[in-house]
């Protein structure tokens, strides 16, 4: 059997897989969080090029034609030396972690890749090259998406947390996030702001303070006067902030009996603390509704296991955003 070797279609392709090699590394960095020169990325997808190169020859009977150089040992071989090359030094855990974002970025791209060569292509004779522009674009792609859903999974074990606030004898809970850059205080009493969305502690509003509080909200200074009949008048606040994309600004607050805070090491509990309200998403996928600074959960609030149950209060839950809006989440601090 005659087999054959165009040397410029050979030139192309190697040159993609050099290409997507580089690309595949610097995709693995970015998914484990890891930023290699790119001296030794370069170093190491010549590592995989030449591989690519050999096997090449190989198929046609120049080199060694009776290895097996597409083997599963010898392509873990090749996949190790290109990842030691590119991040050592490593440990076994976090070789482990590497080989495993490299081989599923590998496989989903080359699949990615075999189905545009055969789209391309004759059943016969696929369009390798295609199929090799195919995955340069899938790489990155999926890179960007598998690194989106890991953080997205690290953020909400590590800062998602439960809030409940209670006024009146009654409580909603809410999901909020740890913002560690939410250095928001009444300048007056030099209480800490927890910063909530408007719509979710509807229930422990009176309807009249709730509308009033929605229009405050919008700017309309002037609602202020239908506080002055109100119980809760004594209750509210006016807070100034900074954040991004607003230099100054003023939000309206409320003081609650106590606030209580659930994290995976316990419950912290306030009842000197402040609770601002924004008529709009904190976070436009619903996924948390309000901003807990670092100062709620102070050693000297802990309370005990997380397992404890909340202060005494009829539980009303606060209506669950449900998504949409523009506003994305920014931390915010005194103005």
């Amino acid at each position: 059997q005659v087999r054959y070797l165009y040397l410029d279609e050979l030139a192309l392709q190697v040159l993609l897989n050099a290409v997507a090699d580089f690309l595949l590394l610097a995709a693995t960095a970015r998914t484990v969080g890891l930023m290699p020169s790119r001296a030794r990325l370069f170093l190491s997808s010549l590592v995989g090029t030449g591989y690519y190169l050999v096997y090449r020859l190989a198929s046609i009977g120049l080199i060694s034609p009776g290895f097996p150089w597409r083997s599963l040992p010898v392509l873990a071989l090749v996949g190790i030396a290109m990842l030691v090359i590119a991040f050592a030094p490593l440990s076994w855990r976090r070789l482990a972690n590497l080989s495993a974002a490299f081989m599923l970025l590998a496989v989903l791209s080359a699949g990615i890749a075999t189905t545009v060569a055969y789209l391309l292509g004759d059943p016969g004779q696929p369009h390798w090259t295609g199929g090799g522009i195919a995955f340069l674009v899938a790489v990155p792609t999926l890179a960007r998406s598998v690194w989106e859903s890991l953080h997205r999974h690290a953020w909400r074990r590590l800062y998602q947390i439960q809030v409940t606030i209670g006024l009146g004898g009654k409580t909603v809970e809410l999901p909020a996030l740890l913002d560690t850059g939410n250095q928001l205080r009444d300048p007056f009493l030099d209480q800490p702001v927890l910063v909530s969305e408007l719509d979710p502690v509807r229930p422990l509003l009176p309807p009249a303070i709730h509308r009033v509080v929605e229009s405050l909200g919008r700017g309309e200074l002037t609602a202020a006067t239908a506080l002055a009949g109100s119980e809760l008048r004594n209750r509210f606040r006016l807070v100034p902030f900074a954040s991004l994309g607003q230099d100054r600004g003023l939000l309206w607050a409320l003081r609650p009996d106590w606030v209580a805070v659930r994290t995976s090491d316990g419950i912290y509990e306030h009842r000197k603390c402040l609770v601002a309200f924004v008529p709009r998403h904190l976070d436009a996928d619903g996924i948390y509704q309000a901003l807990v600074p670092g100062a709620l959960l102070s050693p000297a609030a802990f309370c005990g296991s997380p397992h404890l149950s909340m202060p005494s209060g009829t539980i009303a839950p606060g209506t669950r955003a449900q998504g949409g809006g523009t506003s994305g989440h920014a931390s915010i601090s005194p103005a």
